[in-house]
């Protein structure tokens, strides 16, 4: 039973990283400039949708890792 319950817990890790990047990917796509990208983030961020503070932030990092790797 633990062992299912690990694996379910990697399994979602692997998920959320995948969005993570996929949403910080589409963000900088979606707006014109990287300020304008953080804006929309930050909207995301204080709408109905009630994420960790660690996953917004997540989001960011990778936002900022993105661009600098364009």
């Amino acid at each position: 039973m633990k062992r299912e319950i690990l694996k379910q817990f990697e399994e979602l890790d692997n998920l959320v990283d995948m969005e993570i990047k996929n949403i910080a990917s589409k963000l900088l796509e979606e707006y014109p400039t990287f300020q304008e990208a953080i804006d929309a983030l930050n909207d995301y961020y204080f709408s109905k949708f009630k994420l960790d503070d660690h996953v917004y932030s997540e989001i960011h990092k990778k936002m900022i890792a993105l661009s600098t790797n364009s």
